[in-house]
């Protein structure tokens, strides 16, 4: 069996469904690729912090309208560390913002992005690419049910995640790179609020994410990111956790399921290979600490959409396409790495500028160009480029 598309997506997480159903509605002759996620895949404790910006191409894709009332806002940002002055408090309308972005469960959005590109008619493969030969954009996908079929696409894209087989397949290599680590995460209750209020604890056993959540207001996400040197225990250490993350949300008193990941950040050197392009976590795999990795993605998918809905009204998707888009997006991929790279970095004891990091934090907080600047980087609008980043509708 044999398919011929303008551009074939492989992936099946936000930003490959995101991808597929923008360019869809553009008109663009578009395969998506992957095998659907099962029911207990979603069975998770894990929210995506969705920026501003990420929020915005949502609204384009005319799919916010459904989310919103399944999110939570946020409203203010406190960055702060244990045992030693400083922090910085951001404040959204202080920034002339109504939020700086939203949390919403893994499952929902995704679901949401999935039942959108089902009603939209995307064509869709179920199954994964077993080879793939860049320069012509051929790619053999092998299939649980039924005979491989063999795409021929104009363009390729690899949305398929951190441990991409696209990537693999390419060779296109990878350089692994930043702090290491092991991420708890879980649901807890605490007995104040949360009030819109989300917490980055820059602690010495591990930055901690604490993240208001939709429904109940004394529920939050956490997202612990622990040395891979600290010992491991089974559950949540609750009386740990009180003491690094401190009494800002009141008394930890219950958590769900914990959930373990690995945090090894990595990027590739150059996404492109042929007519093989790589985006969000394929092409960088970022440290969980700001949450910027799904937002970096998205803003992937939304200037390449541009580009793609551009060319292909002019009958122009040419071979330089994949190389004008990294180049395009060069100057954000490497800020934002280099962003979540670094500021875990600044709050390990290890590092000799530790004793200063209490002033770095309370310089930040006092100087306001400064501050807009972090306050923009944290709701994904410093580097806004295209129209679907601004939620202007798709056709």
């Amino acid at each position: 069996m044999e398919r011929r598309v303008c551009v074939a997506v492989v992936g099946t997480g936000p930003v490959a469904l995101g991808l597929s159903l923008a360019l869809h509605r553009l008109g663009v002759s578009t395969l998506l690729i992957g095998e659907p996620a099962a029911p207990s895949d979603l069975n998770t404790p894990r929210h995506f912090a969705l920026s501003l910006s990420s929020i915005r191409c949502l609204e384009g894709l005319g799919l916010w309208q459904t989310l919103h009332t399944q999110s939570a806002a946020i409203e203010t940002i406190q960055v702060s560390q244990p045992g030693a002055p400083g922090a910085v408090h951001l404040r959204a309308r202080q920034a002339g913002l109504a939020c700086f972005g939203a949390v919403i469960h893994e499952s929902l959005l995704l679901r949401c992005l999935a039942n959108a590109v089902a009603a939209s008619g995307v064509p869709v493969i179920a199954g994964q690419p077993v080879s793939l030969q860049p320069g012509s954009g051929i790619c053999k996908v092998g299939r649980s049910q039924g005979p491989t079929v063999t795409v021929t696409a104009d363009l390729l894209v690899g949305a398929d995640g951190g441990a991409s087989p696209v990537r693999k397949l390419a060779g296109i290599p990878l350089r692994r790179g930043g702090p290491q680590g092991t991420a708890l995460c879980a649901e807890i209750t605490t007995s104040a609020p949360h009030e819109q209020r989300a917490f980055e604890r820059l602690a010495r056993e591990g930055p901690i994410a604490l993240l208001p959540t939709a429904g109940d207001r004394n529920r939050w996400c956490l997202v612990w990111v622990r040395d891979t040197t600290t010992p491991q225990q089974p559950g949540l250490p609750i009386g740990e956790l009180q003491r690094a993350f401190g009494w800002r949300a009141g008394r930890i008193e219950q958590h769900g399921p914990v959930e373990r990941f690995a945090v090894s950040p990595a990027r590739v050197p150059w996404p492109c290979t042929g007519k093989v392009l790589l985006i969000g976590d394929a092409a960088h795999r970022l440290h969980p600490v700001a949450g910027q990795g799904l937002n970096l993605g998205m803003r992937d998918l939304a200037v390449l959409a541009g580009m793609i809905g551009a060319a292909d009204a002019r009958q122009t998707i040419t071979d330089d396409l994949p190389a004008r888009f990294a180049h395009q997006r060069r100057a954000d991929w490497r800020a934002t790495t280099r962003f979540t790279a670094l500021l875990p970095r600044l709050f390990d004891k290890r590092w000799p500028i530790a004793p200063l990091r209490g002033a770095g934090l309370l310089a930040l907080d006092l100087l306001p160009a400064a501050k807009r600047r972090f306050a923009r980087r944290a709701s994904g609008l410093l580097f806004t480029a295209s129209d679907l980043e601004r939620g202007v509708p798709l056709p």
